[in-house]
């Protein structure tokens, strides 16, 4: 019936919002971008960056980054934005289902969140740092993901720089070395120690060549916030 047809609609449009969301949530962290201030209304229903006044691009890799000054308990510290951004999603939904009528049910559009946030950011950010890794053969795969977070730690630890790494990898030059050119030691860009050991090697693995990994990491890069 017609209230049904009401209920259908804002659930579809709903849940294009939580999709939406979630990608763009996925871009900031692949490029190290901090927006700094992500309150509800700071949130587009477009999936667009907007209102990022004190917003940063992070430089050396910490995930507890915080760019705004008045920040101080780090709510919106990089490394929860995507849980930030989903709890944003949630109270839309209660919103929406208030402005919604009785046919528009408030579990229903949480279930919504719930059930599509973390799968379309998950998906999302590991397609984009595998491009930046050069892995653009075959599927994704769990070894991925634990290859992308051991970067992470390994960054974090080398005190690297978030977007220098990438670049790095691909050769100072626009990828005419990369790891292969720099012996396959991986020093020049993550440094030396423990936590260097194994890791370059793997990377250097990768099923893309550093030039091909230089037209990757362009089109992946931070010369625009992401919209």
């Amino acid at each position: 019936d017609e209230g049904e047809g009401e209920a259908a609609m804002v659930a579809a449009f709903f849940r294009e919002v939580v999709t939406l969301t979630a990608k763009l949530t996925a871009k900031w962290q692949a490029v190290g971008f901090c927006h700094g201030v992500l309150n509800t209304d700071n949130m587009s229903v477009l999936g667009l960056t907007i209102d990022y006044g004190p917003f940063a691009m992070m430089e050396r890799f910490d995930p507890d980054y915080v760019c705004n000054g008045s920040d101080d308990t780090g709510r919106y510290r990089f490394s929860e934005q995507p849980a930030i951004c989903k709890w944003n999603c949630r109270q839309f939904a209660k919103a929406l289902a208030r402005l919604g009528g009785k046919h528009v049910s408030q579990q229903a559009l949480l279930r919504i969140v719930e059930d599509d946030f973390d799968a379309v950011y998950d998906q999302a950010y590991l397609s984009l740092m595998r491009a930046k890794l050069g892995l653009t053969d075959g599927p994704a795969g769990a070894g991925d993901r634990a290859l992308v977070n051991e970067l992470l730690k390994t960054m974090q630890a080398c005190g690297s720089d978030f977007t220098k790494t990438f670049r790095d990898l691909m050769g100072d030059n626009g990828g005419e070395d990369g790891f292969e050119g720099r012996g396959g030691s991986g020093k020049e860009v993550l440094g030396e120690g423990e936590h260097v050991s194994g890791l370059a090697e793997t990377l250097a693995a990768g099923s893309a060549s550093p030039a091909e990994m230089a037209a990757l990491l362009g089109r992946q890069g931070r010369s625009a916030v992401p919209k």
